[in-house]
């Protein structure tokens, strides 16, 4: 048995939430002594900028978390399962596992990573402080008002903002070019750990 392995127990038991899309949220989702072990790492990490959607960004150097999210083919059939969605393990063609920290006046625009597929992706939440609001905002658009060089153009048919809370888990991703989703700026800085299977 695996270190992790209760994780997939919590994804296994957890409620599927369906509006304004199939998404999981969990909450206290690592051990107490996980959880502190990942922020720990966290802020031992050189942040840098790169060209992507977030202020910075490092790579995830605590090893034995980061071999469990690359090689746990149980751990992505839970969150598939879970999310019905249908892109079997085999499928995937690379793991990215990575940490964000977003400052204050950074948001991410309204996009879906999917690209035509089924992009499973969930999140652990790393903030010094919890929020009521400022996680991913999740939500269905009309999709003839959306302009991908305007995210200010467009009809949200639903939403629904999650909080930004520490040690709280989101996965999404089974609908392909519907899983739209974004942040908002604010007083806060958004902290976190993304991994995506592409």
């Amino acid at each position: 048995m695996h270190e992790f392995d209760y994780i997939i127990d919590k994804i296994n038991a957890a409620e599927l939430l369906t509006s304004p899309y199939e998404h999981v949220w969990i909450d206290n989702f690592l051990s107490a002594e996980h959880y502190d072990q990942l922020v720990k790492n966290y802020h031992a990490q050189q942040f840098a900028s790169r060209d992507d959607d977030h202020s910075t960004s490092a790579n995830v150097e605590w090893q034995p978390f980061r071999e469990f999210i690359q090689t746990s083919k149980s751990l992505y059939d839970a969150m598939q399962t879970k999310l019905t969605a249908t892109r079997l393990w085999d499928d995937i063609n690379k793991i990215v596992n990575i940490y964000l920290w977003d400052n204050p006046e950074h948001y991410i625009h309204l996009h879906s990573d999917a690209n035509g597929k089924e992009m499973i992706q969930w999140h652990i939440y790393m903030p010094d402080i919890d929020y009521k609001k400022y996680g991913t905002i999740l939500c269905k658009i009309d999709k003839d008002s959306y302009n991908e060089n305007n995210d200010n153009c467009f009809d949200i048919l639903e939403s629904k903002e999650l909080p930004l809370t520490r040690n709280s888990f989101l996965a999404y991703g089974r609908n392909a070019n519907a899983d739209y989703h974004y942040t908002e700026p604010g007083d806060r800085v958004r902290k976190s750990l993304l991994a995506r299977y592409i």
